[in-house]
């Protein structure tokens, strides 16, 4: 897993599990006046942020509605890690250069784009989308670049129209599904593998769990085949694997190349005369 707090790329995932909850890896609770749990936020975030230097639970207070409570998440959450600097082996000094924050959940769709837009961390701060491309879907690769459009490897940052003015990630979830479980199969040291820190199992089994809590099946349709996954019936938690995905896209859109990937040729611009445009614009 990537850790945020070693100077690495994050993504923010929710997943609604009733109609007031959201389950992910880490609790915050918060408390009203009374002393009584009003609220419960499951988030994705490192352990140590839920406890301050002298080791007490910290609580913080949240608003009591959906809305609110998911604006006031983003905000504790962006503030206590966004800002930090970590250490790379070698002592050069590393920040978060891009947050992903899941928007797909369809209650916080418009929270997630007004906290992008409004957070001191806009720069970094962008809302994902990810979408189904199926075998008989149109993929990513087909897709028409309009002027404006930012296009990567199976991901797109398209132009901002409409009411959400702000720009956000769109990506092939099941090509970067794939993607993700092929880097955890690649043997130790070789290149393009992933691995997790320490030794004790214990301490990844839940991470375990949930990143191999979908299946895939290849189907083939309109001359491709296609890696379709779904999730396990016996498994329905799978928020790390979502959030390992998109911190996968965030580096993918940073720069980062897997050797093979980066041979995708670049669209480059076509310049055109005056004239040339004219004629276009009347045709």
């Amino acid at each position: 897993m990537l850790q945020p707090d070693m100077g690495h790329l994050v993504n923010v995932s929710f997943a609604e599990t009733s109609a007031d909850r959201f389950i992910s890896q880490f609790i915050l609770d918060s408390i009203d006046a009374n002393g009584f749990l009003s609220a419960r936020i499951w988030l994705t975030l490192p352990s140590s942020l839920l406890h301050n230097p002298e080791g007490d639970r910290r609580f913080v207070r949240f608003p009591s509605g959906v809305e609110g409570s998911i604006y006031a998440s983003l905000e504790s959450l962006t503030e206590s890690i966004l800002g930090r600097e970590g250490k790379r082996d070698d002592g050069a000094a590393m920040r978060i250069g891009r947050c992903l924050i899941d928007a797909n959940w369809g209650h916080s769709t418009n929270v997630v784009y007004q906290f992008c837009r409004q957070s001191p961390h806009a720069s970094i701060l962008l809302p994902s989308n990810g979408r189904f491309v199926g075998a008989s879907s149109n993929p990513f690769s087909e897709y028409k670049r309009r002027p404006g459009d930012r296009v990567g490897l199976n991901w797109r940052v398209p132009l901002i129209h409409g009411k959400r003015a702000i720009r956000h990630v769109i990506y092939d979830t099941n090509w970067w599904k794939s993607f993700t479980h092929a880097r955890l199969a690649v043997a130790m040291g070789d290149r393009g593998w992933l691995s997790i820190f320490g030794t004790q199992s214990e301490t990844h089994r839940m991470f375990a769990e949930q990143i191999t809590a979908e299946y895939f099946v290849k189907t083939e349709g309109r001359g491709r085949t296609v890696d379709e996954w779904n999730p396990r019936p016996e498994q329905p938690d799978n928020h790390w694997l979502d959030g390992l995905v998109g911190t996968a896209v965030a580096a993918s859109m940073q720069g980062s190349l897997l050797y093979g990937t980066d041979s995708i040729a670049s669209i480059q611009p076509t310049r055109k005369s005056v004239m040339e445009m004219q004629r276009n614009r009347r045709s």
